[in-house]
């Protein structure tokens, strides 16, 4: 099987054997939740995870704390009621990469996307939801995120890449042409320090 195809398939049995236990964490795990600030916290706390709401110049994003690592939701294409049809979720790691091991980390890690940002890692993802997302799909949607953070780790230990303390600048350089795709995360205007206070957390496993 090619490795493609090996890494999508084993992206999609994480999905499957997490589901069941991510969905316990939560009450009615099959109803459906509107992609807005007050569902999104609510449905966190309930699952025992810290939260902290983040504005800066007009964007407001909620910060979820799971084991640990930190995933950033930021509600996306709203109406004037607050009602939202996206949830872009992202989290930023403290390391320095190359273009090549942040390929060589989407071939084998699904199914978030890992693309750079001044040298500096995005891990990011996004989910349509006009119609709503149920709780439990929601669940085991941010706790793959967090476990794709260690994930990542994983991959960099194995390449030799360590943490680094280079402050996250998004406007600094454009992206490598390897992984220069659209990326909600262009569109933040959080400045560089409150960027490296949203990656705090995220550093390797001691």
């Amino acid at each position: 099987m090619p490795r493609s195809l090996t890494a999508l398939f084993a992206g999609v049995m994480v999905l499957m054997l997490s589901g069941p236990a991510a969905a316990q964490l939560v009450s009615e795990p099959r109803k459906l939740i509107g992609i807005n600030f007050n569902d999104l916290e609510a449905l966190a706390v309930e699952s025992g995870w810290g939260t902290e709401r983040i504005t800066q110049d007009g964007d407001s994003v909620l910060v979820v704390n799971i084991k640990g690592r930190r995933v950033v939701m930021w509600p996306r294409a709203c109406d004037s009621e607050g009602r939202c049809g996206g949830l872009y979720l992202f989290s930023l790691i403290p390391s320095q990469a190359s273009s090549a091991l942040t390929n060589g980390f989407n071939v084998q890690y699904n199914p978030a996307r890992a693309t750079l940002r001044d040298g500096q890692v995005v891990l990011d993802r996004y989910i349509i939801g006009d119609f709503g997302v149920t709780r439990g799909g929601l669940s085991i949607e941010l706790q793959v995120q967090a476990q794709l953070i260690d994930d990542w780790w994983d991959y960099a230990k194995a390449h030799k890449i360590r943490g680094t303390a280079v402050s996250f600048n998004p406007l600094l350089e454009e992206l490598p042409p390897v992984t220069a795709v659209t990326s909600h995360f262009e569109d933040l205007k959080f400045a560089a320090p409150l960027l490296d206070q949203i990656a705090s957390g995220n550093g390797p496993r001691d």
